[in-house]
């Protein structure tokens, strides 16, 4: 069956498989994690990153969003406190919108990191994308009003272009599938 018709529970499943197999790859070679290695582990991150933020996008697509109750300018907003629920930062971002960083001034003599912490580097990166799947339909009630109004843009092609030109056809396809579907359910993408 073609991506373009895939029930959604179909392609959180495909999503489950591409993050289980790179977790396998990651364990496969840990006594090698040489930076070819860790070129093409951080690629695939990147891919299965963008088909993360793709389906909880889809999801908060299905999400009805009831309009906002008109509010009473006499009423005045609680602060919050010890009473306001904490919720664990996400460290996840649900929109492709380019941020402009200073980039840092370069340490002269800084060694690159360890094969072993540039692992364990990647492996919590990977656990982070468990943790976001794990909660994926509580972010999507979340993001559903964003995605409404156009305010959770997503960039197209899916990937960076330095990552977009070595990526297998098969994940460029599979990233165009859900832009596509995406597209067609009147969400705005960006362009980058």
């Amino acid at each position: 069956m073609h991506m373009a018709v895939l029930p959604l529970p179909d392609l959180w499943r495909l999503f489950v498989r591409h993050h289980g197999a790179l977790c396998g790859f990651a364990r496969a070679h840990q006594s090698l994690w040489t930076p070819e290695i860790r070129r093409m582990a951080l690629h695939a991150l990147a891919f299965i990153s963008a088909m993360l933020r793709r389906l909880i996008h889809l999801e908060a697509m299905e999400i009805t969003v009831l309009p906002c109750p008109p509010r009473d300018p006499a009423a005045r907003l609680s602060p919050l406190g010890a009473s306001a629920p904490a919720r664990p930062p996400l460290r996840f971002r649900l929109t492709e919108t380019p941020r402009r960083r200073a980039r840092p001034a370069a340490i002269g003599g800084r060694a690159p990191d360890s094969p072993d912490l540039s692992h364990a580097l990647f492996l919590e990166r990977l656990g982070r994308l468990a943790s976001v799947y794990r909660a994926r339909h509580r972010i999507a009630r979340r993001l559903a009003r964003r995605v409404r109004s156009g305010c959770a843009p997503l960039r197209r092609p899916a990937l960076p272009a330095r990552i977009h030109r070595r990526a297998p056809q098969i994940f460029i396809e599979e990233l165009a599938a859900l832009d596509r579907r995406i597209a067609t359910r009147d969400s705005p993408l960006c362009s980058a």
